[in-house]
């Protein structure tokens, strides 16, 4: 997942038209950097599949889940 700190300059050139079809991540691990999960739902993502890198981190998935 990109980092909040990255400037939105897509998100702002990219038609409107294209955001309505939705944008969809199979895969991220927003679980390996915590601090941009905050952040997951200001983002025009319509669909995340939430992974652990580790399985100790199943419980950061939860949570990552439940934000928002």
């Amino acid at each position: 997942m990109a980092d909040p700190e990255v400037d939105d300059t897509l998100n702002e050139t990219l038609d409107d038209s294209l955001w309505s079809l939705g944008v969809y991540d199979a895969h991220c691990h927003p679980t390996d950097t915590m601090d941009v999960v905050p952040e997951i739902p200001k983002r025009k993502i319509r669909t995340l599949t939430i992974m652990a890198t580790k399985a100790e981190d199943q419980e950061l998935v939860a949570q990552s889940s439940s934000t928002g």
